[in-house]
């Protein structure tokens, strides 16, 4: 019995195992290549859009109306007149409302107006004198002047003076010296009248003076009408809302006078 073996069959054994390792190793690796997942590739950076241009701005206003006053300038038509003058003047005009007081009506206008100012006989009252006398003495103080009529065929005229509280306690008097006054205190009414001094020369009244009875308080209301030389004797009337001296014009008076 022999103990060699051959040396050509150990070496095809070992190259055979060789390669079936080799064959064994690449069927692993390209089944673990099919299961296992592959690799995504980089997602590509977000894109930016460009940015989109401002709206265009619309002309304003101000400009068509400009275009309007060339038209207007030209003469075309009535229509192109009127846009030419909206476009030269730019704004439309406005105008100031009148201040009102509490109860509603407009503030006095005439406080500006100082003393010696409209002496031919201050403002022109006649479209007043229709009204009723609650509603004189309401124009009186918008006005802040007094209202001065004539009467008629009478030959009288009066004075009305816009007051303010309770007029109870009047007090009335016409004073002969120095001078002819037709004098009214009312210790519980304010005037309506702003100013100092009404210089007046109108049926018979001269001018009239507004300051309170009380010069140390300030309280009340003392009226002084200086009458005109000629001008008759007072006749008083206090209501509620006014005072109102009648006298005979100077005119009148003095044909009276004459008859007696």
């Amino acid at each position: 019995m022999s103990d060699k073996s051959p040396s050509g069959s150990s070496g095809i054994s070992r190259g055979a195992g060789v390669l079936i390792s080799l064959f064994t190793a690449a069927i692993v690796f390209g089944g673990g290549m099919a299961i296992l997942p592959q690799p995504r590739p980089p997602a590509p950076p977000p894109s930016v859009a460009p940015p989109s241009p401002p709206p265009p701005v619309a002309p304003p206003a101000e400009a068509a109306g400009g275009q309007g006053g060339a038209g207007g300038q030209g003469g075309q038509s009535d229509s192109d007149d009127d846009a030419g003058a909206g476009g030269q003047g730019g704004a439309p005009s406005t105008a100031t409302p009148p201040e009102f007081a509490d109860d509603g009506r407009p503030a006095p206008t005439g406080g500006a107006a100082g003393p010696g100012d409209n002496a031919d006989g201050g403002e022109d009252n006649s479209a007043d004198c229709a009204l009723p006398e609650k509603d004189m003495a309401r124009e009186a103080w918008r006005r802040n002047w007094p209202t001065i009529c004539s009467i008629a065929d009478t030959g009288k005229g009066f004075i009305l003076i816009p007051v303010k509280g309770p007029v109870q306690n009047a007090v009335v008097e016409l004073k002969r010296k120095p001078v002819r006054e037709a004098r009214v205190n009312l210790p519980q009414a304010e005037s309506q009248l702003t100013l100092k001094l009404y210089k007046l020369k109108k049926l018979g009244f001269k001018d009239l003076k507004v300051g309170p009875v009380d010069e140390s308080a300030g309280t009340g209301t003392k009226l002084r009408v200086r009458l005109m030389p000629g001008a008759g004797d007072p006749v008083f009337d206090v209501k509620d809302g006014y005072a109102k001296i009648t006298v005979a014009t100077p005119d009148r008076a003095a044909d009276r006078s004459d008859k007696d």
